[in-house]
């Protein structure tokens, strides 16, 4: 929750200041404490599965167990309409599951892959990575819609 309201508070500096633009939709942040609770517990926070979605899983599936992130991601699809996205970080692993097993899990629940960068690749740098480096093979993220 701590976190949560550290963004908030960003956020609302960044509206006072003008230098965050009009939302196209509502942003509703929820905090879970995934040892107690689990996304099929959503309803219970007034979310909607007939509204489409997205579903940013950042700094998330790597902690995760191998078990633990095919439940996320099989509860996730049920609770995901059609034009839904989804934007995960993930870590390139041989502990866990890999972004190719996602993929092919994602796809099978109805879920199309949109992209997958890895940071310091090109489009994936924003400034903030050194531009004489190549990419890292370790840190990215995969995006996917809901068909």
């Amino acid at each position: 929750p701590s976190i949560m309201s550290h963004k908030q508070k960003i956020l609302d500096d960044l509206k006072e200041r003008g230098e965050l633009p009009e939302p196209f939709c509502q942003r509703k942040a929820i905090s879970m404490d995934f040892s107690k609770e689990s996304i099929s517990d959503l309803p219970n926070f007034d979310f909607s599965s007939s509204t489409p979605t997205f579903w940013i899983l950042e700094g998330l599936i790597m902690y995760l167990e191998r078990c633990d992130v095919e439940r996320l991601m099989k509860q996730l699809s049920e609770l995901s309409t059609s034009a839904s996205f989804l934007s995960l970080n993930f870590s390139v692993s041989p502990n866990g599951l890999s972004i190719d097993e996602i993929d092919q899990r994602l796809e099978g629940q109805g879920w199309k892959i949109e992209s997958r960068k890895m940071f310091g690749e090109e489009g994936f740098q924003y400034g903030r990575y050194p531009l004489d480096k190549p990419a890292n093979k370790i840190l990215g993220f995969a995006t996917y819609s809901k068909i």
